[in-house]
């Protein structure tokens, strides 16, 4: 696995058994290139339009808030820290994604439409990626964070407004309290189907902890 470091800002692998870090769930930005890739974050110095780019400061401010308030040397951020250049890695990352979601000591997801208004919090793109729902249910701990970085909620003081918006009973909000196999096959599929409406995206079945 392919972590940052929250203080030196450079990647580091491990084999096995990696540290406790943060992760982040967010969306990608409508152009690709705004994001830091695995190539781009390997470059020493890293270039002035690399440090320039909306992405790198995602990263940098992950890695702030989980070196400055939770003590934790590492994060993970998938623009860069997988190589979409290799087909195999890819693959391997998206039947992994779950897994280190879960293992997560804590993630933070980042609302990048989310306003002082928060209305903007239901409306968010963020809640219509295909990838959400585990990201959502996955992680221990999540906070959520506005467009300026200011944290709004977690998914536990938001519970009633996240079942709004996803359909998602509380109760499975947490897989550590209630394993998700127990999740009707219909209910997931609604939730599913739910989160495709609302985004038009497809969701991987496989993803449930498979």
């Amino acid at each position: 696995m392919r972590l940052i470091s929250t203080v030196t800002l450079e990647l580091v692998t491990f084999a096995r058994d990696p540290p406790a870090y943060a992760i982040l769930s967010h969306t990608w930005a409508h152009d690709d290139v705004e994001e830091v890739n695995l190539q781009e974050m390997l470059v020493n110095p890293r270039s002035p339009s690399t440090l320039a780019k909306p992405g790198y400061k995602k990263i940098e401010q992950t890695c702030r808030i989980a070196q400055q308030l939770y003590s934790l040397n590492f994060c993970w951020v998938d623009t860069c820290c997988i190589d979409k250049t290799s087909s195999a890695e890819l693959s391997e990352a998206i039947n992994s994604m779950y897994t280190w979601y879960l293992n997560s000591a804590i993630c933070f997801a980042y609302l990048c439409d989310m306003t002082d208004d928060f209305n903007t919090f239901c409306t968010s793109r963020w809640f219509s990626r295909g990838w959400t729902l585990q990201e959502l249910i996955a992680p221990r701990e999540l906070l959520f964070f506005d467009v300026n970085w200011s944290c709004r909620g977690t998914k536990e003081s938001l519970k009633a407004t996240v079942e709004k918006i996803t359909g998602i009973p509380p109760r499975y909000l947490c897989t550590w309290n209630e394993d998700m196999d127990e999740a009707p096959v219909a209910a997931r599929m609604a939730w599913a189907a739910c989160e495709r409406r609302r985004g038009k995206k497809t969701w991987h079945t496989r993803s449930w902890g498979s």
